[in-house]
């Protein structure tokens, strides 16, 4: 069972490697920043980067619950740390790879913002190393994968964060998009 202390200290140990990240590739050191962040990945997880990767986003985020409750901020730990890693593979012209962990970051960074009561202005976890609010870092992902389709389950997601932070009117923007996609219920 994990611990509260636990669970600090790996919050702390993951927040500075996120720091470390960074600054790695702020000084173009990709390689050594995507190695920080599989080994970061999987000290967090206890497996392996590549088997996270593949893991579905609900498996993640069950992965990220204790005693019942979701770990905020762990969850935004984690989606800083995928934002991190697409925009070194941007940097690295590695742009169909990007989507992937931007993907995965705006739908973490959705989930935070879903369980932390307003989605509007929501502050960064007490721990972030990013001071930037939830919903630009929400709008700035969107923005990354704005030349991309994102999967129904997003966009519900999205729905439902608009719908949450008051803008009812992107929400049913969303949910009227969606209607018009093959699979709708």
């Amino acid at each position: 069972m994990l611990t509260e202390d636990y669970l600090l200290r790996m919050i702390n140990l993951a927040l500075a490697a996120l720091v470390r990240i960074v600054g790695l590739k702020a000084t173009g050191q990709y390689r050594e920043a995507l190695q920080e962040i599989d080994q970061t990945l999987g000290e967090m997880f206890g497996m392996r980067a590549d088997l996270i990767k593949r893991l579905d986003d609900r498996v993640l985020l069950n992965s990220l619950t204790f005693h019942g409750f979701l770990d905020i901020e762990r969850i935004s730990i984690v989606s800083d740390i995928y934002k991190e890693e697409g925009d070194i593979l941007t940097l690295q012209g590695r742009t169909s790879e990007c989507y992937w962990s931007y993907l995965r970051s705006l739908n973490l960074s959705i989930e935070v913002a879903l369980n932390s009561g307003a989605s509007e202005n929501v502050p960064p976890a007490n721990n972030s190393v990013n001071s930037i609010p939830l919903d630009i870092k929400i709008k700035t992902l969107l923005q990354k994968l704005e030349a991309y389709n994102l999967p129904q389950e997003t966009l519900y997601a999205l729905a439902s964060y608009y719908e949450q932070a008051g803008d009812t009117a992107r929400a049913e923007a969303i949910l009227a998009e969606l209607k018009t996609k093959p699979g709708f219920p």
